[in-house]
């Protein structure tokens, strides 16, 4: 048991009698789920995770691992100084352990997850070697940081090369909003519809038909048309005429007009504690429901069912589509998963397919 391990056991002895082990896990109560297996203790360089089979909770080395869980090993320097991974194979069939220095293909595998170092095929061509940004004196730009938003450049001092944050002109157009400097408060780096480049612009900046594009986090206020241009407003600065056609970054905002304060104001559904339905979602796929465990109103996708017919298609999101498993279709002017008389013409066809 290494000292590390009986250190933590000896902190969490403050409020609990022991560290719970993996092994002690190996099967699962009713009331524990698989996520339970992540958060117990393991032996040196391993990870406890949840087993189908045995319905509980194992150890598992790295080379035990399934292809997509190889991250999931902590990496490490060993006896020879040299910093050990858990990667994926080359074939893709599992993980196995190794220093960038013992590859000699694939180089790309084996990421350290910092600007400044990566590993790639040595000049020879016969293994990989560890190269960083920050030991180049000249020619800074051949080295491209793994993370993107990072160049390699000379530094101030002439001296040698460094990692610096690329600006916001410097990324992809499909980047753009990958971009971020504390330092820039007014504005934001967008795609600029002129250009077709990535470009630093205010709210105000923008042509009144991508008003959208300048997403504001603060509750109240938005980027939105005003004449030609856009401008920051918050709901009292629109008409009633406008007012409910407000689009905020979160769908758990939007501006409400009262006729009888004749005023546009703003509202949230997770401030509703009843009556969720009195708002209503600029989004038809979103609604404001009651959340039992918070006790308060939320907004949340809709049921296939609850959708109108000619909405069934809205359904078929990426995020939606893993959870349930089925698709959303028309069926006589409703919207239902997995249409019935689908999977009946399917029976036929395949009973028809056999008889003949």
């Amino acid at each position: 048991m290494n000292k590390k391990f009986i250190t933590l056991c000896f902190i969490f002895s403050l409020s609990s009698t022991y560290c719970t082990l993996c092994s002690e896990k190996a099967t699962l109560k009713d009331d524990e789920d698989e996520d339970t297996c992540w958060n117990l203790d393991t032996s040196e360089h391993k990870i406890c995770i949840y087993d189908k089979t045995k319905k509980g909770c194992v150890e598992k080395g790295c080379t035990d691992l399934e292809a997509d869980k190889c991250s999931a090993i902590g990496s490490w320097y060993d006896e020879n100084s040299k910093f050990i991974k858990c990667i994926q194979k080359t074939d893709k069939s599992g993980c196995e352990l190794n220093s960038c220095q013992d590859l000699v293909s694939n180089c790309d595998r084996f990421s350290f997850g910092n600007s400044d170092e990566k590993c790639v095929m040595n000049s020879d061509n016969t293994h990989c070697e560890i190269k960083k940004c920050s030991d180049l004196k000249s020619d800074c730009g051949n080295f491209i940081p793994e993370e993107f938003r990072y160049k390699c450049v000379q530094n101030d001092l002439k001296t040698g090369c460094e990692s610096k944050l690329k600006n916001c002109d410097e990324f992809d157009k499909d980047k753009c909003d990958e971009f971020y400097d504390s330092t820039i408060t007014n504005k934001k780096c967008l795609l600029d519809s002129t250009t077709n480049k990535c470009k630093l612009l205010a709210c105000e900046d923008l042509p009144s038909s991508e008003c959208t594009k300048y997403e504001l986090y603060e509750e109240d206020e938005v980027c939105a048309p005003n004449g030609d241009k856009c401008k920051i407003q918050t709901c009292s600065d629109f008409s009633k005429d406008v007012c409910e056609t407000i689009k905020f970054s979160s769908e758990n905002y939007k501006c409400t007009y009262s006729s009888e304060k004749n005023t546009c104001s703003f509202i949230k559904c997770s401030d509703l504690t009843s009556n969720c339905g009195q708002f209503v979602p600029l989004d038809p796929l979103i609604k404001c429901a009651y959340d039992d465990e918070e006790e308060r109103c939320d907004t949340r996708y809709k049921d296939c069912e609850e959708l109108s017919a000619g909405q069934c298609d809205l359904f078929n999101i990426e995020d939606i589509l893993e959870d349930v498993g089925k698709k959303c279709v028309e069926d006589d002017g409703k919207c239902v998963l997995g249409s019935k008389k689908l999977e009946y013409s399917i029976l036929v066809l395949f009973l028809l397919f056999f008889l003949f």
